[in-house]
């Protein structure tokens, strides 16, 4: 499927807005990943705390999903010992 861009002016002024309301939502997005970076940072340099760590739980608080993950891992951890530890 080939675009065909419009001969309406009007269209085409919308097209270009909502380009560069993505473009200024992409620079948002950017600026933030940066600041989460600089704060992992600041957490290792400052506690040890490694950033795997750092984004998981802060992950977990943005999702609130930590009984639904303890869940997850308790399913693991059983499929783990049956099928890993326990065939020898």
């Amino acid at each position: 499927m080939q675009f065909v861009i419009p001969s309406n002016q009007n269209d085409r002024k919308s097209i270009n807005d909502a380009l560069r309301e993505i473009g200024d939502h992409l620079t948002i997005k950017s600026t933030a990943t940066d600041s989460i970076k600089d704060i992992a940072d600041m957490l290792k340099e400052d506690y040890d705390m490694p950033r795997r760590t750092v984004n998981r739980l802060a992950r977990v608080m943005y999702e609130q999903n930590f009984n639904d993950k303890a869940d997850d891992f308790a399913e693991f951890e059983a499929e783990f010992e049956m099928l890993i530890k326990g065939v020898k």
